[in-house]
């Protein structure tokens, strides 16, 4: 499925950032509408406590 959306986007278009290895990409529960590809290496999920929005 990965290859399937990285073939409908035009990545040349889109901003890109080169992360560091170790440095945070997004934090722990902010809100995004970003879509991360992870070209090389791993990538580590740390899970957050669940946290109530004003909304």
């Amino acid at each position: 499925m990965l290859e399937l959306l990285k073939s409908m986007i035009d990545w040349n278009a889109q901003p890109s950032l080169e992360a560091e290895a170790g440095a945070s990409i997004i934090a722990s529960g902010e809100p995004t509408a970003l879509i991360f590809c992870l070209e090389t290496g791993t990538q580590q999920t740390v899970k957050a406590e669940p946290m109530a929005m004003a909304i």
